[in-house]
């Protein structure tokens, strides 16, 4: 009876891919035409017409890389006594969104949890710069970083000026700014060519434990959201007042960082290892995640209206709401590492947010010269 719904379960999450694709597509095709209808510059134009034709990128390693993380996740409810119930069907969502979504499967106990097909390309990309940008010394048991958002930021943008950067850029010199400048921009909905960073292979050791922190955490919210029991009966209503809608966000948020924080002490870091990953432990990736996907939404907001606010909606909370219920409850209150992780915690979250703040104007800059970002 099990294997029946279970495989009723995933046919029902392949009916959402496929719906999920075609209202994208719609959508894609009505906002085309109501910027067709609108006076933007030639060069916010092409960047528009380039853009769309290469929408329709896939990222095939998706699955199996969810699959990996997730089976991670499952040992660490298994271990911790998280009860999942009947289990979870997972797959991609073929939309270039940053989100991930929970839903219960009919009231069988099975949930079906999708993230969108850019979540990986965000992180793995996302990874490459943060290696690249910190800086290291070196000690005994190799090269550490160092944690002050002031000397990365010098190392990012070369000492430079905005203007003297962007001068720079003009003429082909760049530093590591632009490529997170057009990071930005291409999650925010332009879709720009990508090359392989170059790490070292201590840069390498960064990236992968910070991209299977982030991922952890993304499917252990979901997770979250179905060991609450969030998407069955009323809670699961689309008329969940805000105040509950929240909660449950707290909730699940919480729960990934029950999960990431044992997978961060025992060693996973995308696959097993005996290497403890202080990213996952402390929930460092998870901030990571959470403040870089919310300045993607504010560089889309910027290019779309010329300015972006803090946003706190129906459903979520504020990305601020969010990082102060870590701090509130970090599960580290009888730990030795309790201020090392606030340190990791809060270093990434000012560094990222002071490259974004440094290289605002830009994004400003772009909409007033006719840049548009797509919906997919």
């Amino acid at each position: 009876m099990f294997d029946t719904v279970n495989l009723e379960a995933r046919e029902h999450l392949l009916r959402i891919q496929a719906s999920l694709a075609a209202d994208a597509v719609l959508q894609q095709r009505a906002l085309t035409e109501k910027l067709a209808n609108t006076s933007l510059s030639d060069l916010g134009q092409r960047a528009l017409d380039a853009t769309v034709a290469s929408q329709g990128a896939q990222y095939p390693d998706c699955q199996a890389v969810l699959e990996c993380i997730a089976r991670g996740v499952d040992a660490a409810c298994r271990a911790l006594g998280l009860d999942i119930q009947q289990g979870i069907v997972r797959g991609v969502m073929p939309i270039r969104g940053l989100g991930a979504r929970s839903s219960d499967f009919f009231g069988t106990g099975i949930a079906i949890v999708g993230i969108d097909a850019s979540v990986l390309p965000f992180t793995g990309m996302l990874t490459d710069l943060l290696a690249e940008s910190f800086e290291y010394r070196a000690t005994a048991e190799g090269a550490a970083i160092v944690m002050d958002e002031a000397s990365c930021l010098e190392r990012i943008t070369g000492g430079k000026t905005l203007l003297e950067s962007s001068e720079d850029s003009g003429e082909g010199r760049e530093t590591l700014v632009h490529h997170w400048e057009r990071f930005f921009l291409h999650f925010a909905g332009f879709s720009v060519a990508w090359s392989m960073s170059k790490l070292t292979e201590a840069q390498e050791a960064i990236k992968f434990q910070l991209t299977s922190a982030m991922e952890v955490f993304i499917v252990g919210h979901e997770y979250g959201h179905h060991i609450n029991q969030h998407n069955t009966g009323a809670s699961a209503a689309s008329s969940v007042p805000t105040e509950e809608a929240h909660k449950h966000e707290f909730e699940a948020d919480r729960t990934a960082w029950v999960i990431a924080k044992f997978l961060g002490a025992t060693g996973f870091a995308g696959k097993p290892t005996q290497v403890r990953n202080t990213w996952m432990e402390s929930s460092a990736g998870a901030v990571a995640y959470l403040v870089s996907a919310e300045i993607v939404r504010r560089v889309k907001e910027t290019l779309e209206t010329g300015t972006a606010k803090d946003q706190c909606s129906p459903s979520h909370p504020s990305i601020n709401d969010r990082l102060w219920a870590l701090e509130r409850w970090d599960g580290f209150e009888n730990e030795p590492l309790q201020a090392e992780f606030r340190v990791q915690r809060r270093f990434i979250a000012r560094l990222i947010l002071s490259i974004y703040n440094y290289l605002y104007p830009k994004f400003v800059a772009a909409h007033e010269a006719g840049f548009r970002p797509t919906h997919l």
